[in-house]
């Protein structure tokens, strides 16, 4: 990736110090814990569905005009200039490059509470809440690069991108 940026940030709440009793009990002592995560595109390159040099691998057809798309014209039907490949003659190399373009952004930001409470020492008991993927924003994984395919040039997968997830726990520490 040609940029990649993590932000970690930890913090205690300053609520309910100055309470006492239950009060206290319940509004004091949390801690708020924040992961952001922003990539740019991951590289990837366009090959032919079947090959064409007689190599016994795969091969990468000619790169005939300019594969980039505008921002405002990417979709995930079509993400990049499908037109911009052709194959190559057959038995021939092609002259795309080995990587040509890049896929979607990354971006996640993961949210954690945390309060400890003293039992009897040394044992507390901790309550936790996390939330990933705070905003619930889609990573899509590459588009398909593989040109003769049906789904050539098309974003189909998030691939291991979750949705907001949500989890609480209570813990005994000792």
């Amino acid at each position: 990736a040609r940029h990649h940026w993590v932000l970690q940030a930890n913090y205690e709440l300053p609520w309910g110090r100055s309470l006492s009793g239950p009060a206290r009990a319940i509004l004091a002592g949390w801690q708020i814990n924040a992961i952001g995560n922003w990539q740019s595109g991951i590289p990837f390159g366009v090959t032919n569905n079947t090959a064409r040099m007689n190599t016994g691998g795969t091969d990468r057809p000619d790169l005939i005009g300019n594969p980039s798309l505008p921002r405002a014209q990417r979709t995930l039907a079509h993400w990049f200039n499908t037109d911009a490949f052709a194959p190559q003659a057959l038995y021939t190399a092609g002259s795309a490059p080995l990587t040509v373009l890049h896929g979607p952004s990354q971006r996640r930001l993961d949210l954690s509470f945390f309060k400890d409470v003293a039992l009897h020492n040394p044992w507390k008991l901790q309550l936790r809440a996390e939330i990933y993927n705070v905003t619930n924003t889609p990573s899509f994984l590459n588009p398909s690069g593989a040109l003769g395919s049906a789904a050539f040039g098309s974003i189909s997968s998030t691939g291991n991108a979750p949705p907001r997830q949500m989890q609480f726990a209570a813990k005994i520490l000792f």
